[in-house]
């Protein structure tokens, strides 16, 4: 958490520069219908269309139903993380593509649960720990204002840390890697030319945790509903 918190603070930091000096946008300014903002998500202004986006992540985890251990329901658990994407602006290429690209590395804080089977029976403790990196792409909806909705999804790898406990005695832990995929909305804010805020929420799925061997192995699918706030620094 420190480490995720020293992040966030360091890149507020370095891009309150911007955000005092950065150039205003004018609208309406020569009669243009759409104003003389481009926005950074157009690629104009002598934009080289590359952005660097690190984003706060609050993500409502849930671990799916857990086999292997008597089929013991879903928890749900809440996580924070943080994440850093880098992406271009297709616009950039060809106006008439109002998409964007990229690729997200995202780290969360540990998801742990836990299960009681009632008097005599085994306590089930679960630690899970959740990386991913994927590839993003975003449809940005222009409004002729500087606000921007948008839509997107991205598919790409999970690396799933899974540790499990019974009685607070006998464990068993391993890694994992996945397949990931995500799917959302969110809507943005360009401060200026070198600045843009967005707050987005996305559905999430992180693939199969496992740990074990043979049948003593405990296996369950894990997805998430998160919420990003990020920055985008365009360059």
């Amino acid at each position: 958490m420190r480490r995720i918190f020293g992040f966030f603070v360091i890149v507020s930091a370095l891009a309150w520069p911007g955000l005092v000096l950065g150039q205003e946008y004018t609208f309406g300014k020569e009669g243009n219908s759409n104003n003389a903002y481009a926005g950074a998500s157009s690629g104009n202004g002598g934009k080289t269309g590359f952005y660097l986006a690190p984003r706060f992540l609050d993500s409502l985890t849930n671990t799916g139903e857990v086999d292997g251990s008597g089929g013991r329901a879903s928890r749900t658990r809440n996580t924070v993380g943080g994440a850093i994407a880098a992406g271009y602006y297709l616009h950039n290429v060809d106006s008439r593509i109002p998409l964007r690209a990229e690729i997200e590395y995202a780290a969360r804080s540990d998801v742990r649960a836990s299960w009681d089977s009632g008097p005599g029976m085994r306590k089930f403790n679960a630690l899970y720990n959740v990386q991913t990196l994927q590839a993003n792409v975003y449809w940005d909806i222009d409004t002729g204002t500087a606000f921007k909705p948008f839509v997107g999804g991205g598919l790409g790898l999970s690396f799933i840390y899974a540790d499990y406990k019974v009685d607070g005695t006998h464990s068993y832990s391993d890694s994992t890697t996945g397949f990931a995929w995500n799917a959302g909305a969110g809507i943005a804010y360009d401060i200026n030319e070198s600045l843009t805020v967005d707050l987005a929420y996305r559905f999430a799925g992180y693939g199969h945790a496992e740990a074990g061997r043979g049948e003593s192995t405990t296996k369950n699918y894990m997805t998430a509903n998160e919420f990003l706030l990020g920055l985008r620094l365009n360059f």
